[in-house]
């Protein structure tokens, strides 16, 4: 069996819509420039134009362009900083090469100020529309959180206070009774109690739950095999966010080793240009 990777990156039509969105004006607005300032798009532009474009899909893939949905201000500068990595990227090979002298100065700044302004306006409208779809839609997730504890308040609160996910939590299943008095003592917007983890079938039919949050504490992961198994035939999507924020974690990140997930609780901050910076 072909072992596929557990860090899969999650695709959604309005990503995709919204990737070719960008392309599309790219090339738009250069194939205008290049035609008002030159009269015909020349194989000098047009290998500028395929160099431009695979640059962009690197660079907006590093930057996390199409994976975050934050609030505009966050993403048009995440955009920016992408799009403005990407003309830092092309103008060095232009001059690497030699060949800076056979482009437009005036061609290339206007690329640069219209390119991003056009994109940052196509993904204000995708929002507005994404949000205005999510509004007028009745149909929502109902969300069950299986575990308790600060971890499930705070992922109950981000996504109550998310319009994007279009998911409502319903409440919560505790693993053990005695966990009621520890949940009970926290502040803030409660997350509503429904009971043990033995009423699972109980609760799922009664709020026609559509995904499941596992939030369980490390010294209580043997619980995880009997939650999974139990939901296999429910028709339910399964999440399951390891609790170990009670940890004192340094430089926490998440990676993969051969399609094996590999949580780093602790990483040297002496990596990449940090260490470069130390040796100099």
């Amino acid at each position: 069996i072909e072992q596929r990777s557990v860090l899969q990156r999650r695709n959604s039509l309005s990503n995709t819509l919204q990737t070719l969105l960008d392309g599309a004006s790219v090339i738009a607005i250069t194939c205008a420039l290049v035609q008002y300032h030159i009269g015909s798009l020349t194989p000098d532009y047009v290998i500028m134009l395929l160099l431009l474009m695979g640059i962009l899909a690197v660079v907006y893939d590093q930057f996390g362009v199409y994976r975050y949905n934050t609030n505009f201000t966050t993403k048009a500068m995440t955009l920016f900083k992408a799009w403005t990595a990407s003309f830092c990227l092309l103008v060095a090979i232009a001059f690497l090469s030699k060949e800076s002298e056979a482009y437009s100065r005036e061609l290339v700044a206007e690329l640069y100020l219209l390119g991003f302004v056009t994109q940052a306006a196509f993904h204000l409208a995708q929002r507005v529309i994404h949000r205005r779809m999510i509004r007028s839609s009745s149909h929502h997730e109902n969300v069950l959180i299986v575990g308790h504890g600060q971890l499930a308040n705070y992922l109950y609160q981000k996504i109550s206070s998310n319009p994007w996910l279009n998911q409502q939590v319903v409440g919560s299943l505790l693993l053990q009774e005695e966990e009621r008095t520890v949940s009970s003592g926290s502040s803030g917007r409660q997350l509503a109690i429904l009971g043990l983890l033995s009423d699972l079938p109980q609760v799922l039919e009664t709020y026609e739950v559509d995904t499941v949050y596992i939030v369980i504490p490390l010294n209580a992961s043997s619980a995880l095999e009997q939650v999974y198994f139990s939901l296999l035939d429910q028709h339910v999507t399964v999440h399951w966010v390891p609790d170990i924020f009670s940890l004192r974690l340094v430089n926490h990140s998440v990676r993969e080793i051969a399609g094996v997930p590999v949580l780093t609780l602790s990483e040297t901050p002496l990596i990449g240009t940090r260490y470069l910076m130390k040796n100099l």
